[in-house]
């Protein structure tokens, strides 16, 4: 178990060694230019794009096409002010040259290689410290990586753990003085610092406090949660996910690695930029761990977030509807909302104050069609009692869907995103077969599923008599 935590550690601190330095007086630049320089008359890029981290991506801020020459291609962005943080050149997401911008006016990039991010940053101070101290963090845990092998291989010889304990301590007090350092000159650079100051255990530890509780509790003791530039620095959300991921496999108990993430919360609350990152990396941090954990930061981020990431919402949407299962009898009915035949928008939610029966079909169902006419004689019979039907096709064909709606007398709501099984309507409801019914009260609330035939007829007349 010893062995496994100090992989794990290892990892984080590895994964962590990556950020960006509070930095209260450097001025942001007024205006920055890139230049670029590629030495290689092969080379087939017709453009370059510039990437900017924000919350939990990179977001393409600027094209420039290149000039090509006998000596190779070159551009030049001409940029305004930006926001300090992680930027990344490249012709796609796939080859990219991260570098750190903001308070510099000018940069240039060369090479005499088709892949970007193989370019050399050949006059900025800002990113060649931050290539320095990079190295330095590394031999810093690799010190400790030596040292917590060390440490683990003396059990029972106390001399020798002293003298490693020691150690722990000279290398505890160096990197405290690297980041003091560093946030006395205001660097950019003291914020990859403050993830990488973590203190050993063995010379901080509480007393009766395991090494599992330590690392929970004291893992971000030197991160200030109110800079917001983290916003701008992916290492801010890897670090985030990696630490969740780091509480399921130190021995933590389910409730003790929710208790360690709320703890989290109260340090970045919701009104914070960094709640984003901060809640979207402890999701994915959990996901196949801690499923539960999950679906309570899942459901929360479909909240607060649903519509900024499109792919991502349908990607939480799904894993939430998977582990959850479809709302049951007595839960509120999951809201839906698609195209009608005419191409107006319409929602379940439209037609609250009414019993609704959602009635999932296709016009290329058998069973459907031949349950229609007993659908359409109850719908004719209560539909002004304040009975109605949303009718949710998985049809693939337009024309399709509103010829068998046509024929069969289906008079009442229809949406379909006409995508068959794979649409997104059904989903929430986790239909796997059709025809499918689920019938809401007046509330919203889901009262029956499965309903049909002649149980559908006594469900009704149980709520609007005879």
């Amino acid at each position: 178990m010893m062995r496994t935590w100090t992989i794990l550690l290892l990892g984080c601190l590895l994964a962590l060694a990556c950020n960006n330095s509070k930095s209260t007086t450097t001025k942001l630049a007024k205006s920055i230019v890139l230049e670029v320089k590629i030495a290689d008359t092969t080379n087939t890029i017709d453009s370059l794009r510039l990437f900017a981290w924000k919350d939990i991506q990179a977001e393409e801020i600027a094209v420039q096409a290149v000039t090509k020459s006998s000596a190779g291609i070159g551009c030049t962005f001409e940029l305004g002010q930006q926001p300090r943080g992680m930027y990344y050149l490249g012709t796609s997401l796939r080859d990219l040259k991260p570098m750190l911008l903001g308070t510099e006016k000018a940069l240039m990039l060369e090479g005499k290689t088709a892949k970007v991010s193989e370019l050399k940053i050949v006059n900025s101070p800002l990113n060649k410290e931050y290539e320095n101290l990079m190295k330095r963090v590394q031999g810093h845990n690799e010190t400790f990586m030596t040292l917590m092998t060390d440490y683990n291989t003396a059990k029972g010889d106390k001399a020798t753990r002293d003298k490693v304990k020691k150690r722990m301590g000279e290398e505890d007090l160096a990197k405290r003085k690297l980041l003091d350092s560093l946030r006395q000159k205001n660097s950019e650079l003291a914020r990859i610092m403050a993830f990488n100051a973590f203190q050993s255990y063995q010379n901080n530890g509480k007393s009766g406090q395991v090494e599992g509780s330590y690392f929970a509790e004291s893992y971000f003791d030197f991160v200030d949660f109110s800079d917001t530039v983290y916003a701008n620095l992916p290492f801010y959300y890897e670090n985030i996910k990696n630490y969740a991921t780091a509480l399921t496999q130190i021995g933590l108990k389910g409730n003790q690695q929710v208790a360690a993430l709320d703890s989290l919360f109260t340090k970045v609350k919701e009104e914070n930029r960094l709640f984003k990152p901060t809640l979207v990396g402890a999701m994915f941090g959990m996901m196949g761990r801690n499923n539960q954990v999950f679906l309570k930061y899942g459901k929360i981020y479909l909240e607060k977030f649903k519509g900024d990431y499109p792919m991502l919402d349908k990607f939480v949407t799904e894993q939430v509807t998977k582990l959850k299962g479809a709302a049951g009898v007595g839960e509120v009915a999951t809201n839906i909302k698609g195209k009608t035949p005419k191409g107006s928008t319409l929602s379940l939610t439209d037609l609250r104050g009414k019993y609704v029966l959602i009635d999932f079909w296709a016009s290329w169902c058998g069973p459907c069609r031949r349950e229609n006419p007993n659908v359409v004689r109850l719908y004719n019979k209560y539909k002004d009692k304040g009975f109605d039907i949303l009718g949710v096709s998985l049809d693939n064909s337009k024309a399709k869907w509103e010829a068998a709606i046509a024929k069969d007398k289906l008079t009442w709501h229809h949406i379909s995103d006409l995508k068959g099984w794979a649409s997104e309507l059904s989903k929430p409801y986790g239909v796997r077969g059709i025809p499918y019914t689920v019938l809401v009260d007046k509330e919203g609330k889901i009262i029956g599923k499965r309903l049909r035939g002649a149980s559908l007829e006594a469900k009704l007349k149980e709520i609007f008599g005879s």
